[in-house]
């Protein structure tokens, strides 16, 4: 007895440690990967609840990211390491069928009777039930004193929050608790807003209550209080390594043989992975050897299945059909803006063919409804809306392979509106030079050059498979200005751009990439 005791003392197995083994055990069942983020933030879980000043610090947990990404596998595994180690926790799913939505929308009350319900019931039994007397009754003047708007708050808001916070307590007393929350991005504004004001700064100061939220975009908080306690981590497809440890999963023979041309298929996106398995697996079953060439003969068809099982029965599974032609249409962009849908949808989509020029403004804030879209502000310009990067790959390999006339309308209209910005800006940047071929340059005047609006056009061109020298070559001229500095900094703009766009290279070629940057270079 004394020599196991020793040995625990040795090797002590931290709570921490069980929730990260629960979670790996959890996915392993299911033949699924667990991903390095999931894994730390299980790991840490216990760690934050467990310690009052960290968790008061940073409550607040969000996971975002493309449908199918894996977001509401996440939260589910977590909240059954939380049932491993007996921490009382609560579930909200506003993209169920199930859902109370419409009802908390109403009535947000609801949602915090939920809330403690299902605190109550999934409390160890060991722990003595907390009494919700006062909390009743907050509930009951609140309602009283507000009614059924949420958007409506003062005093009584106030009192019911601290009830909530004292109802927790007594949980805190023995136990911390945990809070799940998926699909965000459907739930009513107002509720979100609700509980930004009357839930999450009450419980975070319990110092044992940690939220988990998931959805395909980041909640914006309207209380700066709550966004700076809530820490964003976005899921992306799957790294190489992981599609492989994802087809070593699926346990059948030759199947890990070909993760290398299912990562080139998918981009990573583990439900896509998922979908390829399956099919290929069906396939094995059926006696058919599974060798890199399979997926080539097969291409058409697993593309076909991702695009009806992925694209259109998860992520435009509740997207009107004009929407879903739009973005699909539009995904081939990587960035656009008004102009882009206006020189492309009339061309490619028939609901769009007499589309009124002035209601594309209105279009575009419908498609950013669907949260398929969102504002790509990253430092590389142009800045412009744009579909999630995993979703996005999807949808242009189906298109380009499956609808070739799809394909080649959209990349030729982007190209001619990315051409035409180019040829405005430059009118500006170039009128700044002088005849000494000098200039004076400012952060304004170096943010219109029109370097970075051709580096798109160049990405479309090379979609076409039109010669990307001959194109760089004629830019050159076109929009280089009179002057040879002007031509420098465009040719470097270029240059840069190859240097970091993956995407680009990859359309163009290595060999050819490598040609056109010494021209650059001697340009």
């Amino acid at each position: 007895m004394r020599t196991v005791e020793l040995e625990k003392e040795r090797n002590p197995l931290t709570r921490s440690a069980v929730t990260e083994q629960a979670v790996r055990a959890n996915f392993c069942e299911r033949g699924l990967v667990v991903r390095p983020e999931l894994a730390r933030f299980a790991s840490e879980m216990v760690g934050l609840l467990e310690n009052p000043q960290r968790v008061s610090y940073k409550p607040g947990k969000e996971f975002v990211g493309a449908p199918g990404i894996g977001k509401t596998t996440h939260l589910e595994s977590l909240r059954e390491a939380c049932a491993t180690l007996g921490i009382p926790r609560a579930w909200f799913n506003f993209n169920s069928g199930e859902s109370k939505l419409s009802a908390y929308s109403a009535d947000p009350c609801l949602l915090v009777e939920d809330l403690t319900t299902q605190l109550a019931e999934t409390r160890p039994k060991t722990m003595l039930p907390a009494e919700r007397a006062t909390l009743d009754t907050a509930i009951a003047c609140y309602r009283d004193g507000v009614g059924y708007d949420p958007r409506l708050a003062d005093g009584l808001g106030c009192k019911l929050g601290t009830a909530l916070l004292d109802h927790i307590r007594r949980y805190e007393m023995q136990t911390p608790v945990a809070i799940f929350i998926d699909a965000t991005q459907r739930a009513n504004p107002a509720v979100i807003g609700w509980m930004g004001e009357y839930i999450l700064p009450y419980l975070s100061q319990s110092g044992r209550c940690l939220f988990v939220f998931a959805g395909q975009v980041p909640v914006h908080w309207r209380s700066p209080a709550v966004r700076w306690r809530v820490t964003t981590e976005k899921l992306g497809a799957f790294a190489p390594e992981l599609t492989q440890e994802q087809c070593g999963l699926a346990n059948f023979p030759g199947l890990a043989g070909v993760a290398g041309e299912i990562q080139a298929l998918t981009g990573g996106h583990p439900l896509a992975n998922a979908v390829v398995l399956s099919r290929l697996r069906e396939l094995a079953t059926a006696g058919e050897e599974i060798r890199p060439d399979a997926l080539a003969r097969r291409e058409t068809e697993l593309l076909n299945l991702i695009g009806t099982e992925v694209v259109d029965s998860c992520a435009f599974r509740e997207v009107r059909k004009e929407l879903a032609d739009a973005c699909r249409a539009i995904a081939l962009v990587r960035r656009f803006g008004v102009g882009h849908l206006r020189a492309i949808l009339p061309k490619s989509v028939p609901f769009f063919a007499d589309y009124p020029q002035d209601s594309f403004g209105g279009l575009l804030a419908l498609l950013h409804a669907t949260h398929l879209i969102g504002w790509n502000d990253a430092d590389r310009q142009p800045a412009g809306y744009g579909i999630d990067p995993a979703l996005r790959h999807l949808i242009a390999l189906h298109t380009q392979k499956t609808n070739p006339a799809l394909w080649a309308t959209v990349n030729q209209g982007a190209a001619a509106v990315y051409e035409d910005y180019a040829q405005r800006i430059g009118k500006y940047f170039f009128g700044h030079f002088r005849s000494d071929n000098r200039i004076i340059l400012t952060k304004a005047i170096t943010d219109q050059s029109p370097g970075p609006y051709l580096v798109e056009a160049l990405y479309h061109r090379a979609c076409l498979g039109e010669d990307s020298l001959a194109t760089i070559r004629k830019w050159l001229t076109q929009f280089g200005g009179q002057t040879n500095q002007g031509k420098r900094l465009v040719s470097e703009q270029i240059r840069m751009a190859l240097q970091e766009d993956k995407d680009l290279r990859a359309k163009i070629g290595e060999e050819k990439t490598a040609e056109l940057m010494a021209i650059l270079q001697r340009t």
